[in-house]
């Protein structure tokens, strides 16, 4: 599978570092881990248009993470009809976050329902379908934690940030293994989902002397990987004020010996 780091910024805009979003394919499957705003024009850099987009996935409902959501539907309705099934996964609460969202933008009317599904991944989900009059698509997918969106094997872990906050585990067609924190402070589930991972997607928003309990900082980020023991480590999310610090040396003296990716906008990699 390969991963590009569309956007490796906070919520304080930043002219380097863009809003969350993480793109992974795998064939000719391409997901979106989060779809902070500005996601869908900065796919183009990529040659990946949101008619190619087969999966979105959302840690939290955060708008840094989920604020282009709104405008894949108004490309949606403006555009020509999709040609592909397109699938949004989120934790407990995302359908009703969608709807409400979408109702007050006045975007419900547009959607091609027959082309759009919705999935809610989490520890009490239940197998339900729902089609209600707003012609959206509620589905909760058989099972708990696990869902399998070929080639894709997705499993989520409740993390510490906001209630509804998830952390996922992905596991391509090959057996290649992805975890990504989302954004969390420290935390079990955390450690859970990214033991052992080919590579750990891992928040590190501020600096040690910001610590705080909903974002990690390199000192705690390093005592998560120490406990999971990832095969690689990829830093992202940082906020603006590691400009007035040395991030990199920071980030080394946390983590010692082992070798740390610090992500930019528009690096990809090969898993």
């Amino acid at each position: 599978m390969r991963i590009t780091f569309i956007g490796t910024g906070g919520a304080i805009p930043d002219a380097n570092r863009a809003p969350s979003a993480l793109l992974v394919e795998d064939g000719d499957a391409k997901m979106l881990v989060d779809c902070g705003s500005g996601t869908l024009h900065r796919l183009l850099d990529y040659g990946v248009t949101h008619r190619d987009l087969t999966y979105i996935l959302i840690t939290h409902f955060h708008v840094d993470h989920s604020l282009d959501i709104p405008a894949l539907f108004q490309a949606m309705a403006v555009d020509r009809p999709r040609e592909k099934p397109i699938t949004l996964i989120g934790p407990l609460g995302f359908y009703e976050f969608l709807k409400n969202l979408l109702k007050s933008l006045g975007l419900l009317k547009y959607l091609h329902g027959e082309k759009v599904q919705l999935l809610e991944i989490g520890p009490d989900a239940t197998a339900e379908v729902i089609n209600d009059t707003d012609n959206m698509k509620r589905v909760i997918e058989l099972g708990s934690h696990v869902l399998s969106k070929p080639p894709f094997m997705i499993t989520a872990a409740n993390v510490k940030h906001n209630p509804e906050s998830t952390a996922y585990r992905i596991v391509d067609s090959t057996g290649k293994t992805l975890a990504v924190s989302g954004d969390s402070g420290p935390c079990d589930g955390l450690v859970e989902i990214s033991k052992k991972a080919d590579l750990f997607v891992l928040e590190c928003s501020l600096p040690d002397d910001y610590e705080m309990e909903m974002h990690m900082t390199p000192s705690t980020a390093a005592e998560t990987v120490e406990r999971a023991n990832p095969k690689k480590v990829a830093l992202t999310h940082f906020y603006p004020v590691w400009y007035e610090r040395d991030l990199e040396a920071d980030i080394a003296e946390a983590f010692g010996k082992r070798d740390v990716i610090i992500a930019e906008d528009g690096m990809s990699m090969e898993i």
